[in-house]
């Protein structure tokens, strides 16, 4: 007896442990990863000896993709395992492999060996990626042996990039790592990986010769083997964890912490996430990334794309993402924070320069000043430009016309002023009250920009034509500088607040325009009173909303066929066996993806309980994150639709 708590049995808890290993689903191969800190460690080599053991057990395995670089070792332990043959592909004139999945789940081994699980595709093939590759080999039942190093980690990224100066390209994402049943390092002493570089046992590119040894430095290899040792070990204490949960032993566990980190369309915010994902790593907590749209901004279509890659990159790292709307970003993301009990918010560096904070304020000031008692962590930005939505926001708010509109209307109020000067006796205190009109209408009618051009313009115009010595911008009584303060405060101010309603109205209807979107595509489809009325008016609507070309696809004996299109829309075999894809493994694909992004198409599945059908959409750009997470309404909306007549079509 231990505090009153009994003992588990050692005996019992590995039987339950046994039993419940071979139990696990047969349905979804496990992935092993041998990990490394540089290439020549032995990785491959280390794959293959455990592979020829499982050989030797009876156990069918194939080589899926292995690279031996030329090393004599490597090639000969390939004499003793299968090698399938690889995909040959011609991309711009010259002959490459690649690994033939297909190939691989025809084959059904119970392993298959896939070398450098970071590698990129050539274009074209049905991923991006080798490790997209694999989620697919799993998927198929099929037990995956993998190699990578610790510098394709992607949340590392950052780290490895100051440790070696050296900014890798190639990444998988954290939740492959933590996908993975085991992961084995495989470590060597610094000085006897250097020793084999020297004597020409790690394969390095001619090209690449003069780079890789600068990353090859023995102070970079120690920082590296440092980092793979402090992955594998956190990944011992997470096992640990499990296992404590799993059976019942005691253990201690941490009070819940709760990161924010704040994104914007700039590319520094990958450093931020990358940060805070590793913060949340190491102290077991949750995170979350939240970006904060401020009415009327218009961002520009690079902008769009580096953020709908900020917020892709945040949900890759396993954190919430949640998109927030304000005037004031800071009141948003201290709102969020408390009502989320969130302990630490991590946060860029402000790149305005001295006078815009002093104009429009620091966010990263007030975020301090108001978050207590949450802490803030401001982190340096990097290299990245600055983001663009705030400067396409102004441009778009400048025409000439505008500038136009505020030049006429103080006209006419200098026009008006002159001659109710002389009839009603008019004193210079009661022409500033005339000179507030043109601010006004400018403010309404031009927005900020033009309303603020207006209070300056009515200055100088009372100035010059009004304040003796008339007809020049001489200030003879010091008093009227007081006036003047005044006269443009209250300009500014009634142009500030009167953009910031008008903003306010704009998102209103924009959010009222998709709620009433949203009901009216609802209302539409659940009046259908066939499915033909159906798939052809939720093909339609999904066109017109999006503003492209759509097709909707439903399975009959295990097969997906086109059941309903917009005009103009022309699908072929690959399209169709593309859309087939989708409706077997429930992922999005073709356009805006890493999957089959070649394709025009952007092929999404229909689930509730279960995949019901494919929707296909064609249009010029990709979908924003924005549009992508409407999409998914309107396609939530849609399988309950087609539920209802699920059972008359299959």
């Amino acid at each position: 007896m231990t505090n009153g708590t009994e003992r588990p049995d050692p005996d019992a808890l590995l039987r339950a442990l046994d039993d419940e290993e071979g139990a696990r689903s047969t349905e979804r191969g496990h992935l092993k990863l041998f990990l490394g800190f540089a290439a020549g460690v032995g990785k491959t080599y280390r794959m293959l000896r455990e592979a020829i053991l499982l050989r030797e057990n009876g156990k069918d395995v194939v080589a899926a993709y292995i690279e031996t670089h030329g090393r004599e070792e490597t090639e000969y332990l390939m004499l003793a395992v299968d090698a399938l043959p690889r995909k040959k592909i011609i991309y711009e004139g010259i002959d490459l492999e690649e690994m033939d999945i297909d190939a691989v789940i025809a084959r059904k081994p119970a392993f298959a060996l896939v070398d450098e699980l970071a590698h990129t595709n050539v274009h074209g093939l049905r991923h991006e990626k080798r490790y997209q590759d694999v989620e697919e080999i799993l998927n198929a039942g099929i037990d995956v042996y993998s190699c990578m190093n610790v510098q394709h980690i992607e949340s590392l990224n950052d780290t490895v990039f100051q440790i070696t100066g050296v900014r890798v390209r190639e990444t998988v994402p954290d939740r492959i790592i933590a996908m993975a049943d085991k992961i084995e390092l495989i470590d060597i002493p610094v000085e006897e990986l250097t020793e084999r570089i020297k004597e020409g046992k790690v394969y390095i590119p001619e090209k690449a010769r003069i780079a890789a040894m600068e990353f090859f430095r023995k102070s970079n290899l120690l920082a590296l083997r440092e980092l793979a040792l402090r992955v594998t070990a956190r990944r011992v204490d997470d096992d640990i964890a499990a296992y404590r949960e799993r059976t019942g032993i005691a253990g201690v566990i941490p009070a819940g912490s709760r990161l924010l980190v704040c994104v914007s369309a700039s590319p520094s915010s990958a450093q931020l996430i990358r940060t805070t994902q590793q913060f949340a790593e190491g102290l077991d907590a949750r995170w979350t990334a939240v970006y904060v749209e401020t009415p009327g901004m218009i961002p520009k279509r690079t902008d769009s794309v580096q953020l709908n890659g900020n917020l892709a990159l945040a949900e890759g790292l396993g954190g919430e993402v949640m998109k927030l709307s304000g005037d004031r970003p800071a009141d948003e993301i201290v709102r969020f924070a408390k009502a989320k009990n969130i302990t630490l918010i991590v946060i860029g560096f402000s790149r305005r320069s001295a006078l815009e904070r002093m104009v429009r304020g620091s966010i990263i000031d007030e975020i301090v000043r108001k978050s207590d008692p949450i802490q803030v962590l401001v982190i340096p930005g990097g290299s990245g430009r600055p983001p663009e939505i705030k400067k396409q926001h102004e441009r778009s708010s400048f025409p000439v016309r505008r500038i136009a509109l505020a030049l006429g209307v103080t006209a006419a109020a200098t026009a008006l002023a002159f001659p109710a000067q002389r009839i009603f006796a008019l004193g210079l205190q009661d022409i500033v009250l005339i000179y507030l009109m043109p601010i006004l209408v400018s403010s309404l009618f031009g927005g900020m920009i033009a309303g603020i051009a207006a209070s300056v313009i009515a200055v100088l115009c009372y100035n010059f034509f009004f304040v003796p010595p008339i007809f020049t911008f001489t200030i003879a009584d010091p008093h009227y500088l007081l006036t003047f303060g005044v006269l443009s405060a209250v300009g500014i101010a009634t142009s500030i607040l009167s953009d910031r309603i008008r903003r306010q109205k704009e998102t209103a209807k924009r959010n009222e325009q998709v709620l009433a979107s949203l009901y009216q595509f609802s209302k539409d489809l659940l009046s259908a009173e066939n499915f033909s009325g159906l798939s052809n008016r939720i093909t339609g609507l999904i066109a017109d909303l999006f503003s492209g070309t759509a097709v909707l696809y439903i399975p009959h004996e295990g097969r997906v066929s086109a059941v309903s299109s917009s005009p103009l829309a022309v699908m072929g075999e690959q399209e169709n066996s593309i859309a087939q894809w989708v409706f077997e493994h429930s992922e999005k694909a073709g356009f805006g993806t890493k999957t089959l992004s070649s394709s025009p198409w952007f092929y999404a599945p229909i689930t509730l309980k279960g995949t019901l059908g494919v929707l296909c959409i064609r249009r010029p750009e990709p979908l924003t994150y924005e549009e992508d997470r409407l999409l998914a309404s309107f396609i939530h909306v849609a399988g309950m639709a087609i539920a209802n007549f699920y059972e008359l079509i299959i």
